[in-house]
């Protein structure tokens, strides 16, 4: 079977013999599903079976990106899942191939439908016989997913759900303390994509002290970012706005607020968490649009490649 839609084909080997098919009309808005779908710490509030939680490491939802997550159990039995995004269209479709056992890959539409939004969530299978042994116990379990979906979609008001919000997500293989350090003593070497450079960074470590940076472009081009720190606890959270500026100065058009935080993970690494404040769902959608999440992704993984010099470095000099 080869389904066709404006955002995805879901391939022709997707015969009805290797795939779950599984739809509901959600009462909610699409953009609302979408977010619900797309935004991790949503997402992480519904995926799963009734009576599951988890813990979302990394979270990149874009061609490539890595999905890293821990499902809890209801009675405490840990599940390791990986999966790769492989198409990502906003609110029209999410592809994602989940490496792990069992292997499948998702496709999921979302269209109108009247006021709400219909979700058809393809699971495909290598072969037939692993789809069969798993539908009855998948079939049902989607429905709880859709039920759970629905119950975040519910109690979630507009506005705390994304609307304002961009989030990248990610686990480094380094303590936060080692992760701090080099965000703050290291930060010209990771804070802005390649081949973008920061030539400039004044970081004043402290609620109310000045952060300013200056961003050069291959082309000589350059952005002065000023601002102001409005937490900074070590090893754990910075929090910067350019609502103000030294001497709490207010500026004339605030665009965001950043929060870097770093939790600790087993074996000594690290959950990095990158989030972005917007004073309007019109400066969300405007910081989407300027590549927020190829660009603050990119961010990301320059600062993994850093500490990973950091760590070489301390082991040449041990």
């Amino acid at each position: 079977m080869s389904t066709k839609s404006t955002n995805y084909t879901i391939p022709a080997a997707a015969s009805p013999a290797h795939e779950i098919v599984s739809t509901r009309v959600i009462p909610y808005a699409r953009s609302h599903v979408f977010a619900a779908w797309t935004h991790p710490g949503l997402h992480a509030q519904w995926w799963g079976p009734e009576g599951f939680t988890n813990t979302f490491h990394t979270y990149d939802v874009r061609p490539g990106g890595d999905w890293r997550f821990v499902m809890h159990g209801p009675d405490g039995t840990n599940y390791d899942n990986e999966s790769v995004f492989d198409h990502v269209v906003a609110g029209e479709c999410t592809v994602f191939r989940h490496v792990g056992q069992p292997e499948f890959t998702a496709v999921v539409h979302f269209t109108d439908d009247g006021d709400g939004t219909r979700i058809e969530w393809h699971m495909i299978f290598a072969t037939a016989e692993i789809c069969a042994a798993l539908t009855k116990m998948v079939e049902s379990k989607n429905e709880e997913n859709f039920d759970r979906l629905e119950a975040v979609l519910r109690d979630n008001p507009v506005d705390s759900m994304t609307s304002r919000e961009l989030v990248v997500l990610r686990e480094i293989e380094a303590p936060p303390e080692v992760v701090y350090r080099v965000m703050t003593t290291r930060t010209g070497e990771w804070w802005c994509p390649r081949p973008w450079t920061t030539p400039v960074v004044e970081w004043e470590l402290r609620a109310g002290g000045r952060s300013h940076m200056v961003m050069r472009g291959p082309d000589g081009e350059e952005h002065d970012i000023e601002g102001v720190f409005l937490e900074v606890t070590e090893n754990e959270r910075i929090v910067f706005t350019d609502a103000y500026q030294h001497g709490w100065r207010p500026t004339a058009q605030p665009f965001m607020t950043g929060i870097f935080e770093l939790s600790p993970l087993p074996g000594g690494r690290t959950s990095y968490r990158a989030c972005s404040r917007h004073w309007s769902a019109a400066k969300c959608a405007e910081h989407v649009a300027m590549g927020f999440h190829p660009g603050w992704g990119a961010v990301a993984d320059q600062l993994i490649e850093v500490v990973a010099d950091e760590l070489k470095q301390s082991a040449d000099t041990a």
